[in-house]
Order: structure tokens, then C-alpha cells, then sequence
């Protein structure tokens, strides 16, 4: 049986919590009778991904947010990728993932520095007077911020042991360890000491 499937199945078999996706809002005169001209966005949502095995799951905490900087982390989960795109579901873990915390906080000044100082580089070089020798340490800076942020996603993928811990952890079935076994090719082995 093919790794997606049995991970679908499993993932639809396991005690998943759905994990609400934020509500559109509409923008048109009735709804914003009364509110003048502010503009925002706020909430709950889910940052700070980590432990990732590509397929099965992830680790990201939700954090409330005001427009898309997240401040306070309210709680860590194990989110199962689906295909479906149906939403995220997941289980929520016991104690909140610090590194999942840690790396969100991270990210969000280095995507804000990357996208700032792209900016304020590509309209130094291409304005009225051209100057590529002074647009040239804004860009250093946005590839290099570009770079530790592209950076942060892919070195923090799950280790086998990180994995097998996080499935202990949450209780997942043993349909569930035999996906993780062949998407590592090692073997799980049970701590018989718990």
C-alpha cells in the first residue's frame, strides 16, 4: 500500500482535532458602517514550522497574530499533511514546542528585512539616477536574509528519533510508526521502559 494512503488512513483513524482556518471577511459599505478607515488583520494561525516529515506531519504552534506577526504562542500541535487540502488537522501536544516558538519569532523579522530592504535596493538601482553601487549592500542584505529564512525551513526537518518521539507522544497507531519506518528505512524500536 502506497505511503500517502496509508498516512491518509491513518491520519483519518487517529484522535485529529480540526484546527480552524481564520474567517473571510467581507469588505463592503454595511460592514464597515461606523468603523472608519481602519485596516487589519488579527487573530489566530499557525507559525513556526518544525520537525517536519515531508508526507506525515509537522509541528507549528498557534500564535495570536496582528497582521501576520505572530506574538503570543498559545498552543503546539502535530499537523498531518493532507492532500484532500481540506484544512490543517492535527493534536494538540501537552507542552508548547519552543523551537517551533523560537523559529516563528525568527522568521517574521527575516522575511520583513528580506522584503524591505528588496525594495528600498531595487529602487535605488533602477531610479532616476541608477546607482547599482548603492542599491548593492540593500540586496547583500535581502539575499542574505532571503537566504537564512529559505535556510530556517529546510534544516529543520525531523530526525527519525524526533519523529518516533513525537508519535509516541501523541498516541499515534502503529500503521502510523510503520510509514515513518519506511520513509526513514530504520526500525522502530518501543521503549519497553515506559
Amino acid at each position: 500500500m502506497p505511503v500517502a494512503t496509508r498516512s491518509s488512513e491513518v491520519v483519518a483513524r487517529a484522535r485529529a482535532v480540526h484546527v480552524e482556518s481564520p474567517r473571510a471577511f467581507r469588505y463592503d459599505r454595511a460592514t464597515l458602517e461606523g468603523q472608519g478607515d481602519r485596516m487589519g488583520v488579527f487573530g489566530t494561525r499557525l507559525f513556526g514550522q518544525v520537525d517536519r516529515v515531508a508526507g506525515l506531519f509537522s509541528v507549528r504552534t498557534r500564535f495570536f497574530h496582528i497582521n501576520f506577526v505572530p506574538l503570543v504562542p498559545l498552543a503546539s500541535y502535530l499537523i498531518f499533511e493532507e492532500k484532500s487540502g481540506s484544512g490543517n488537522r492535527g493534536i494538540e501536544l501537552k507542552k508548547l514546542r519552543w523551537n517551533s516558538v523560537l523559529l516563528a519569532w525568527l522568521r517574521t523579522p527575516l522575511w520583513i528585512a528580506c522584503g524591505i530592504s528588496s525594495v528600498i535596493g531595487l529602487v535605488t538601482g533602477l531610479g532616476i539616477q541608477h546607482d547599482w553601487q548603492a542599491a548593492a549592500p540593500m540586496l547583500g542584505l535581502a539575499a542574505l536574509t532571503g537566504a537564512a529564512f529559505y535556510a530556517s525551513y529546510r534544516f529543520s526537518a525531523a530526525s527519525f528519533e524526533r519523529a518516533c518521539e513525537l508519535a509516541r507522544m501523541v498516541g499515534l497507531p502503529p500503521e502510523f510508526t510503520a510509514a515513518l519506518e519506511q520513509r526513514f528505512n530504520r526500525s522502530f524500536v518501543p521503549d519497553l521502559a515506559q
